[in-house]
């Protein structure tokens, strides 16, 4: 690098080799030279990251923000799947040792993030809306502040236990009555409890006396007076609170009940028609959604319950066992020809039925369902267990569930009415493919369908592909799930290509035909499974027939 004449140029022009001493130049100039390009590349990211942070200063949202209502919305889009993730966990697993505070503190860590975050948090109330906190977390003036953000947005309340052994104290409750005397107006409340079944039955005898004067109030109106949805949850069992009435709040649509057990012993055989939990008629008159988890009444007990519920679009109720009733009972004989008449009912939910006995569905009478979920239990009609490893269980006939299920509709005299329903799930049944067949044949008007862990020979495909069009004509999603190893998985796909003409998707005449537009299949793998079968299935169907594939494999557990 030096300006003198470089003894070494003779070199760039031949092929002569350096002398040692040469050798050693060359290298230190090329050390010199490293050490200029490092000054230079510093210099240069230098350079750039001045250029950078001055670019920053013609940003356009720096010059023209990003409106906070589309940053607000942005936002929501991030806090209220997290809200929806802890309603499913507590459906399914109950929420002790949750982070329930999940949402909430989302919502805080955005704030922090710059002043336009910040402004655009507090200028969207909905974000603002619900508080989910525990029992010993629950205060006041936080719990009211926070929930005054929203504005007149409808509000909600969801109070957890910390655990199980977490008492339920006075305290809370001081706090809670609080709250629903001089706290904001509430859309929703949930209020889930872990004592034992007589401190619930004590606290719950004290939150119904607190709310009587309370609703008795015209003006101003309590907060309680703009309740639309509210979920109770016990988890202590054997409770004695059949004294214990549900307040009646005046707009009151949604009620959710998480009951504990009421009996010690089996009643099967009982004919109990009074409700041991005294739910109102007027409240029950009243909603559109009702749902009665880890219920353990009888069948007369809630047929007599649900006769009052003529509004009710979506009704569940999940027996915490297998699911009998006693066909000889005086009040269900009763109904043999009247039945109960459910008229707004949409979507049907039944929980933990007997699969050998699911009788009770005859007695209602649902005009206007859509949506049908069973699930079924392993108790066979004497309330003994089965299982699908003994042989003369696995795939019983069970042609009066088809008979049950047709009389949930509108004509149940003919297999070829064209009925309403269009959702159908049954889920932990065993039953031959004759009798699964039959029923689906009697439902043609269904184009959603569900088996999930539904153990059937898969000659069911083969009878489905046979009936062609006439059977499930307008069947559009299938969803096959936890299906065993021993399936002979492609019967299945003989099927569903028997339903999309053999086409190349995007090519005009060839896009696969309309009808069934998509499957949804899990397998308990075989050991050693690649799933490179499944994956070729999964190409093909969706390149070949333009249909919509999810298949993969379950590990067994």
């Amino acid at each position: 690098m030096s300006e003198a004449p470089n003894p070494l140029s003779q070199y760039f022009a031949t092929n002569s080799s350096p002398n040692p001493i040469e050798l050693a130049t060359i290298r230190k100039e090329i050390d010199q030279y490293d050490i200029a390009i490092g000054k230079i590349r510093l210099e240069l990211r230098n350079l750039e990251a001045g250029r950078q942070r001055y670019e920053g200063l013609l940003s356009p949202l720096r010059r023209k923000p990003l409106p906070l209502e589309i940053l607000g919305e942005v936002f929501s889009y991030l806090i209220y799947p997290l809200f929806s993730e802890l309603d499913e966990l507590h459906e399914f697993v109950g929420m002790v040792g949750y982070d329930v505070g999940s949402g909430r503190n989302a919502l805080i860590n955005l704030c922090l993030v710059c002043k336009a975050w910040r402004d655009a948090v507090y200028a969207t109330p909905p974000l603002w809306s619900r508080v989910d906190i525990y029992w010993d977390s629950l205060d006041f003036e936080k719990v009211n502040q926070w929930l005054n953000r929203s504005r007149g947005v409808p509000k909600s309340l969801v109070i957890y236990p910390h655990d199980l052994s977490q008492e339920l104290t006075d305290d809370h409750l001081t706090i809670l009555e609080e709250l629903l005397t001089a706290g904001p107006p509430l859309g929703r409340l949930d209020l889930r409890m872990s004592n034992g079944p007589e401190e619930d039955e004590a606290h719950l005898q004290r939150l119904a006396d607190l709310l009587k004067p309370v609703l008795d109030v015209k003006f101003p109106p309590p907060p309680w007076n703009s309740l639309k949805s509210f979920t109770l949850q016990f988890s202590g069992s054997n409770a004695e609170i059949s004294d214990v009435v549900i307040p009646r709040f005046p707009h009151l649509k949604s009620l959710h009940l998480r009951l504990p057990s009421f009996y010690d012993e089996d009643p099967w055989d009982d004919d109990h028609q009074s409700v041991p939990f005294d739910i109102p008629q007027d409240i029950l008159e009243g909603l559109t959604n009702l749902t009665l988890s880890n219920c353990d009444w009888t069948g007369c007990t809630i047929l007599a319950l649900i006769r009052w519920c003529k509004n009710v679009k979506t009704l569940t109720v999940r027996h915490p066992s297998g699911w009998l009733i006693n066909l000889d009972s005086p009040f269900l004989q009763g109904l043999t020809s009247t039945g109960i008449p459910l008229p707004a009912v949409q979507s049907l939910r039944l929980g933990n039925l007997c699969r050998e006995q699911s009788d009770i569905l005859r007695f209602l009478r649902t005009p206007s369902l859509v949506e049908l979920d069973l699930s079924f239990d392993l108790l066979n009609a004497d309330g003994n267990f089965e299982y699908p490893e003994e042989a003369e269980y696995q795939y019983p006939n069970l042609e009066s569930l088809k008979s049950n299920i047709l009389s949930l509709v509108k004509n149940p005299t003919s297999i070829d009415c064209d009925v309403d329903l269009r959702r159908l799930r049954l889920h932990n049944l065993y039953i031959s493919a004759n009798s699964l067949a039959s029923i689906l044949t009697s439902l043609p008007s269904l184009s959603h369908l569900t088996l999930d862990e539904v153990w059937f020979d898969s000659t069911l495909f083969k009878q489905l592909e046979a009936a062609g069009t006439k059977c499930l004509p307008r069947l559009e999603v299938l969803e096959l799930l936890n299906v065993p190893e021993c399936f002979h998985i492609p019967d299945v796909y003989a099927f569903v290509a028997s339903r999309r003409s053999f086409g190349q998707p995007g090519i005009t005449g060839m896009e696969g035909t309309a009808g069934l537009r998509e499957l949804t299949m899990t397998v308990t793998p075989p050991p050693k499974d690649s799933g490179s079968g499944l994956r070729n299935a999964e190409r093909v169907l969706r390149e070949q027939y333009n249909l919509t594939a999810n298949l993969g494999y379950m590990h067994s557990k």
